[in-house]
């Protein structure tokens, strides 16, 4: 037994050398089957949650991820948190304090750069009745800013990490959209750390231990060709059912050819739909945006933009991506698990 573990050891030694070597940052990387041990069928285990908005949960054996956490789901129990960009409805300040508590499990919570500075940030970020704390309520230890792995030709080389392994999942970055600037106020003073690239994520996370895959694009509006990088790595891709016009739509799932691709960024108006609708649900999205106040109160009830009819919207996209991957649309606050066989998942059936 002690010369098993031993070589065990040495071997994860290795990979982590390997992986260093090759620009990747590793933290804690463990290897949970070898020749001689194969995964248990709970370790291999895959289920998703869609709890509105992009909010979306993944389980991977007992691994728990969550993106872009917004309003739900609100309980301690994620190893890892990411953020996309540092909008109101994908870096939710009074969420991810929820999930960040010192009496949770959260092991990493990756977001882009621009989350860590939202308070100086032109958008819709400092609308509560709170200052925005930039997430310094998250241990230095426990929290990264991620840069773009797959990135768009005409971005700069980036300052900081494109790629981490923690535990047994691998995170790459890939560029979305929305990206932020600094506040003019502080520019002008001439903030020497709010120099540089800002560039709003899209997150690739693979279980190191079965090869299962999932990407989160976040806000994300136009596909564009280093994508093609990215194709035959992602089992299920979760994307904004808006955001892109449809003609991107089809050039991103022609460049990443996910097995599967999960609408997300709308809400339906059924009684349990995890995320209260506490406005005039009444109100259109051309009267809200021509009235700041509307907006705002909105927004702070939970508000984000949607298309007027989400199941026609998707019915509509499967028809148009189906060269590419298989839409599956998912009911709010409900926990699939995934077959081996992804072709065979169904979601829901209208």
């Amino acid at each position: 037994m002690c010369m098993s573990l031993s070589i065990l050891a040495g071997e994860e030694l290795r990979m982590k050398a390997i992986l260093t070597a090759m620009g990747v940052m590793v933290i804690g990387c463990a290897m949970l089957g070898t020749a001689a041990e194969a995964p248990k069928a709970k370790d291999k285990e895959l289920a998703i949650t869609w709890w509105g908005c992009m909010s979306t949960e993944v389980n991977i054996g007992d691994v728990s991820v969550v993106f872009d956490p917004y309003v739900k789901p609100d309980e301690p129990r994620f190893d890892y948190v990411t953020c996309s960009h540092d909008h109101y409805d994908h870096c939710h300040e009074e969420t991810l304090r929820k999930l960040a508590a010192p009496q949770g499990r959260l092991k990493m919570l990756l977001a882009a750069r621009g989350c860590f500075y939202a308070s100086r940030i032109d958008g819709p970020n400092n609308w509560g009745d709170t200052v925005l704390s930039d997430l310094a309520f998250v241990p230095r230890d426990k929290c990264m800013a991620l840069y773009p792995k797959y990135r768009r030709a005409d971005d700069p080389e980036f300052p900081g990490p494109t790629e981490v392994v923690v535990g047994r999942l691998r995170f790459e970055g890939f560029h979305s959209d929305e990206d932020p600037q600094p506040g003019a106020m502080y520019r002008d003073k001439g903030y020497a750390e709010l120099a540089g690239p800002w560039p709003n994520m899209g997150y690739l996370v693979t279980d190191t231990v079965t090869g299962r895959s999932f990407a989160h694009t976040g806000d994300i509006w136009k596909a564009y060709p280093e994508m093609q990088k990215m194709r035959g790595k992602v089992d299920v891709l979760f994307y904004p059912l808006g955001k892109l016009a449809v003609e991107e739509k089809v050039k991103m799932m022609d460049f990443i050819r996910p097995k599967i691709a999960v609408p997300t960024h709308y809400r339906i108006l059924e009684p349990d739909f995890p995320i209260p609708a506490n406005f005039d649900t009444k109100v259109t999205e051309k009267e809200l945006y021509a009235d700041a106040a509307l907006l705002r109160k909105a927004c702070l009830g939970h508000w984000y933009p949607t298309p007027e009819d989400p199941p026609a919207e998707i019915a509509a996209q499967r028809e148009a991506l189906k060269a590419y991957t298989r839409v599956v649309e998912l009911k709010a606050g409900v926990r699939y698990v995934l077959p081996e066989k992804l072709d065979e998942f169904k979601g829901r059936e209208r």
